[in-house]
């Protein structure tokens, strides 16, 4: 699949290769540069995505480790079952502090923002930004054939969250609910961390803090282990915001 992909490329590529898989026996669905690509092919390639089938990410930092046994589809998981299913987990075992307003119970799901910026001109804008704003300028292309962006974590084997759940495509259904109700695209990720752009953030108070609560319980180390603590302070930094980022310990 990724070799048929890479072969039927038409956008020139930088030196690199397959990443392969610590299990050997299955096919390659990585490839990563050698050195940092220039904003402008990572705007190419984006765009070619519809022909391709490659999303291009940004790999930094930490090298990769990749379990593709672990993930299973995103086409199995509902994105509003998973999310209601994390909140009862983490709300029933960590501080009830972290999730005010809304205390122990799940709120409703948060309505569509109201489009800003074509999704891909906004993950262009961010990749710009992050390659040349210095925090990533040492930041690898990695190539994934994967249908839509969001389902690049769970093709490739990413185990950021291995420590919350291992099946990253449960990740992945999340991902593909925000590219459909907030023009979200998956721009860069490391061994335990994730940054998208939002075409579509929400404009309000309310919605932000129903977002914020979709957050915690994608990535409750979001507020657990960094400032601020709590949905009702996390909410307003969500309005109007063009990228979002998640950490998992």
């Amino acid at each position: 699949m990724l070799l048929q992909a890479l072969a039927s490329c038409t956008v020139p590529l930088p030196p690199g290769g397959e990443v392969p898989f610590i299990d050997d026996r299955r096919p390659a669905m990585l490839w990563c540069s050698d050195g940092p690509p220039a904003a402008d092919l990572v705007q190419q390639l984006r765009t070619a995505h519809p022909v391709t089938g490659l999303w291009p990410v940004l790999l930094y930092d930490d090298p990769l480790e990749l379990f593709p046994e672990l993930a299973g589809s995103p086409d199995v998981y509902d994105a509003a079952i998973v999310l209601a299913g994390f909140w009862h987990r983490y709300t029933r075992d960590g501080p009830a502090s972290a999730t005010s307003p809304f205390g122990q119970r799940w709120p409703r799901i948060v309505p569509a923002g109201k489009p800003r910026e074509d999704p891909l001109d906004c993950a262009d804008d961010l990749t710009r930004t992050l390659l040349h704003g210095g925090r990533l300028v040492d930041a690898r292309l990695g190539l994934v054939p994967a249908v839509r962006g969001a389902d690049v974590l769970a093709t490739m084997g990413w185990a950021g969250p291995v420590n919350y759940d291992n099946d990253t495509a449960k990740f992945s259904s999340v991902l593909r609910s925000w590219e459909d109700q907030f023009g979200v695209s998956v721009v860069a990720a490391n061994i335990n961390t994730l940054t998208v752009s939002v075409g579509a953030p929400p404009g309000d108070l309310d919605a932000a803090l129903h977002l914020a609560a979709e957050h915690f319980a994608f990535c409750p180390d979001n507020l657990w282990q960094s400032h601020p603590h709590t949905i009702a302070e996390y909410a307003p930094h969500l309005i109007d915001a063009r990228s979002w980022s998640f950490w998992w310990d």
